[in-house]
């Protein structure tokens, strides 16, 4: 893949916020989605957050000062216009930005809930994924019916671009590695903590954008 460079980060090559580069691009796609994204950058410190206030422990000053490097780069991902361009652009709406986050705060929520449930499921990961998965299905299946997500799979399959095939093999092939990331997941709050894991997992996207910038 070809790297991709945003128009906001134009002239700023030599500074990118760990906050910033979910909410101005998409490395691994090399397309752009920010009112969608926006609001990862505020994952991190939300976890932080959320597991203080279950272990009762207050974090360290370096956790701190990450935090707070990481919600400076969302916080310049929001803003409504650019320093280095002195372009003005249109603001992400105040939805999609209450929307973010809360999503942002439901992951935090959710990597402390995984480290408090894991004992209860004999600290299997994999038993952990599958009741993880079973549950996000059977609480998803109503909206299927909802969104008529039922009516457009009928729609596809009698139209004459029908594939049955790919649509089997494609359902597969994103089924499995989508369960082994999950257990990935896991095994990593396992052995680590949600902090720890939420840190890597801002530090590899941050890479991999570091590169297409540099490209």
């Amino acid at each position: 893949r070809s790297g991709v460079q945003h128009p906001l980060l134009k002239g700023r090559r030599g500074l990118l916020l760990p906050g910033e580069l979910s909410s101005r691009t998409a490395p691994c796609t090399g397309s752009f989605s920010y009112d969608g994204q926006i609001a990862r950058g505020l994952v991190l410190p939300l976890t932080i957050a959320v597991s203080s206030i279950h272990t009762h422990n207050a974090p360290s000053r370096r956790v701190l000062l990450a935090a707070g490097v990481v919600t400076l780069g969302f916080l310049l991902g929001v803003a409504p216009h650019t320093f280095a361009t002195i372009q003005w652009r249109s603001a992400p709406s105040g939805v999609s930005i209450l929307y973010g986050v809360l999503s942002s705060f439901f992951i935090a929520v959710h990597a402390v809930l995984i480290k408090v449930s894991l004992p209860h499921a004999h600290n299997s990961t994999i038993q952990l994924a599958y009741w993880q998965n079973l549950g996000s299905a059977l609480f998803l299946a109503p909206f299927i019916l909802i969104q008529g997500e039922y009516g457009v799979l009928l729609e596809l399959i009698n139209s004459r671009d029908w594939n049955g095939g790919v649509f089997l093999w494609g359902s597969l092939v994103t089924g499995l590695f989508g369960f082994l990331l999950c257990v990935a997941g896991l095994l990593s709050i396992k052995v680590t903590s949600p902090i720890t894991h939420m840190f890597s997992s801002v530090s590899t996207p941050l890479l991999s954008t570091r590169r297409n910038v540099a490209h």
